[in-house]
């Protein structure tokens, strides 16, 4: 993509989250979204980042990983939700053969079917399940306007396919979505701390010129750019490992900022009243999803420790 086709998309979408009331889904089928993904992959990425930092709800992860199940799904029968495994120490599936686990991120009121990943004794299959099959409830949230619902049942479809390869692929577009979610909202939060430090004064100066104030800052710049440039890598090869470690330094980035932000801005980044809260609000539960960065920094490692070839060394534009 162009810098010029870039820039473009990024103005189109930016309008499109600052309208009032905007149905997501549908402004992006006024787009053409699925002919610009088909040319364009990385596109995804703006579309996301700004996702976080307009703090919206929608369905666009939903549709990321239902196109990388393509292959192995049915024709759908009516409005389709995907139930993502739920945050585990062992980052594993959370639904199998014989239950259903996990979480379905805007609610059930217009959704028909849902996609399950479920673990199997060969691996992991993908099920289609009725709404009516399964019990949901509101998840126990810090977001106060999340729309996330827990979703439980025990009539799960014989899986027919192993899918553990479409899984994977469909995991790692995730992934590489979600990081740019998660870097959208910090790289808001950021700018409002600096805004906040800029304009709040003690004796006699904006806070923003305290070495202290500006090391704190730079230090939430410099996690938010490394994540951002890994991010740029997984986009270049498309490797499930590269999304991994992306989105594990989007969480980590997510964890540095938000004690940054808090600190800086003080009380009134915790405050009702201010927005700050929102944003790390929303970025910490971006990072639980498709498994929380200090569980992939664990897995990581521990697969190095255990003899894991490394298979190469992604190199980060940092121009």
């Amino acid at each position: 993509m162009d810098n010029e086709t870039r820039t473009l998309l990024a103005g189109s979408l930016k309008e499109m989250f600052e309208g009032e009331g905007v149905d997501i889904e549908a402004a992006l089928a006024e787009l053409g979204w699925d002919d610009v993904i088909d040319a364009y992959p990385a596109a995804t990425e703006l579309l996301f980042a700004e996702h976080g930092r307009a703090l919206a709800h929608s369905r666009s992860l939903d549709a990321v990983i239902v196109r990388g199940l393509a292959d192995v799904l049915p024709a759908p029968r009516g409005m389709r939700a995907v139930v993502y495994p739920l945050p585990s120490p062992s980052a594993g599936l959370t639904s199998d053969e014989n239950s259903i686990d996990g979480v379905v991120l805007t609610g059930l009121d217009d959704v028909d079917e849902l996609i399950v990943p479920v673990s199997t004794t060969h691996g992991t299959g993908v099920v289609v399940v009725p709404v009516a099959d399964v019990e949901s409830e509101p998840v126990g949230s810090i977001e106060a306007d999340s729309t996330m619902v827990r979703v439980r049942g025990n009539r799960v479809p014989t899986v027919t396919a192993e899918a553990s390869a479409d899984w994977d692929r469909a995991v790692a577009s995730g992934r590489r979505a979600l990081a740019a979610e998660i870097i959208g909202a910090c790289g808001a939060a950021l700018q409002l701390a600096i805004e906040h430090t800029s304009s709040r004064n003690q004796f006699g100066q904006p806070i923003s010129r305290f070495q202290a104030v500006r090391h704190r800052l730079s230090e939430a710049h410099v996690a938010i750019a490394a994540a951002q440039g890994m991010l740029d890598a997984a986009w270049a090869d498309l490797d499930p490992d590269t999304a991994t470690v992306a989105k594990a330094l989007a969480g980590r980035a997510q964890a540095i900022a938000t004690r940054t932000v808090l600190q800086v801005c003080g009380a009134v980044g915790i405050s009702a009243e201010h927005p700050m809260h929102r944003f790390v609000e929303r970025a910490a539960v971006l990072d639980a999803l498709l498994t929380p960065h200090l569980i992939m920094v664990e897995q990581l490692g521990s697969s190095l420790l255990a003899g894991a070839p490394i298979l190469h060394v992604t190199e980060i534009d940092t121009a």
